[in-house]
Order: structure tokens, then C-alpha cells, then sequence
């Protein structure tokens, strides 16, 4: 686990979240990682891009993939 995906699980945690909204943190918190890893500049579009067209070829409606916590998302 990432150092980012160790600090949501701790702070979701804390704050009483359920144990399917942790891991739901923790796997978008990988996902910004991976995206730090492929561009460190645009880092959070990078990751944000990957979770999208993983979300979009596996059905997730779209209401349902959030928004993140860039405001530069999604480009203009």
C-alpha cells in the first residue's frame, strides 16, 4: 500500500467511514500514485484518466465515478 492510500485508510477510518468506502479511497489513492509515477507535473489527470477508462470498460455509470479533489478536473 502507498503512503497516500495508508493516510485515507487512517483518516476514513477515524472519521467512521464503512470498510468498502475505505478501500474505495485506498484504491483511488493508488491510482493518483500510478499517475504521479507515469507524470509528475499533471500527476492527477494522469491517475484520474487511468480510473476513468477503467470505470468506463467495467460499466460504472458515470455518476458514479466521483470527482476529484484537483479542480483542474476534468480538462478543459
Amino acid at each position: 500500500m502507498t503512503k497516500c492510500a495508508e493516510v485515507a485508510a487512517r483518516i476514513l477510518t477515524q472519521l467512521g467511514y464503512t470498510s468498502k468506502e475505505v478501500e474505495l479511497a485506498k484504491i483511488a489513492a493508488f491510482m493518483h500514485d500510478i499517475g504521479n509515477v507515469v507524470n509528475r507535473h499533471d500527476h492527477a489527470l494522469s491517475g484520474a484518466t487511468m480510473a476513468f477508462r477503467i470505470l468506463d470498460k467495467m460499466g460504472m455509470e458515470p455518476r458514479r465515478r466521483g470527482r476529484g479533489h484537483h479542480r483542474h478536473w476534468p480538462p478543459r
